[in-house]
């Protein structure tokens, strides 16, 4: 079972995180932890984010979510996707965001900065294990559909030997988003999930024919106090 932290958060003891890869599940990951429990989202691929301060009654609907509340640990649920983790050193707030591309599209690590501090100076961000450029192949509309609403983000888009085709760097695009949002401490984990058999890949399981039975791997953060 794999399970990797970020160095970015070795200064902060009180927070307890992780990336999970294949064979790590949510009961694994509280008892490691001591968690009582460990809340997941029905993601949506949009860039809704939930501030919560008690464990909801139901599941909530959206990609993201921040909390100040010691033990409760949020999950999110990737295959190649992003997860970015989040910690905010003056307000002493924890965030998990889901950004594949619709959420790096709608900017949701911005909409999750912006909810957790007025001085992003002070967050502290760290990228999972995602898709890497070599891997993430898309057309010409794909690509279009960014540079309309990111002018300059053609620097992101590799010609592929494809024609029509390009290759996506969703991680740097995503490095620059929490760059342009005043992010400054980041970390990026830079695994492949496409190459590594660790980590269950959505596109991997496609090419192979076996989309509809790939697992999600869960990352997580919590407060400890």
């Amino acid at each position: 079972m794999t399970e990797l932290t970020s160095p970015l958060f070795d200064n902060f003891p009180h927070v307890v995180h992780g990336f999970g890869g294949k064979g790590l599940t949510a009961e694994t990951i509280k008892s490691n932890h001591c968690l009582s429990d460990l809340l997941l989202l029905q993601q949506i691929h949009g860039n809704t984010v939930h501030d919560i301060q008690a464990t909801p009654h139901e599941t909530l609907a959206g990609d993201g979510w921040i909390t100040k509340t010691p033990h409760l640990c949020l999950g999110i649920k990737t295959a190649d996707c992003g997860c970015v983790l989040f910690y905010s050193h003056d307000t002493h707030q924890v965030g998990a965001v889901h950004a594949g591309w619709q959420g790096v599209y709608h900017n949701i690590v911005k909409t999750c900065a912006e909810k957790m501090t007025k001085d992003p100076s002070q967050l502290y961000a760290a990228l999972g294990p995602c898709i890497r450029q070599e891997s993430y192949q898309v057309d010409t509309v794909f690509k279009q559909r960014f540079l309309d609403r990111y002018p300059t983000a053609e620097t992101f888009f590799q010609p592929d030997e494809s024609e029509n085709h390009f290759l996506f760097d969703m991680p740097a695009m995503i490095l620059w988003q929490l760059r342009e949002a005043g992010v400054m401490h980041t970390h990026d984990m830079g695994i492949n999930t496409y190459t590594h058999d660790d980590f269950y890949s959505h596109r991997r399981a496609t090419h192979a024919g076996t989309a509809e039975t790939e697992g999600r791997q869960i990352s997580f953060i919590a407060l400890t106090s």
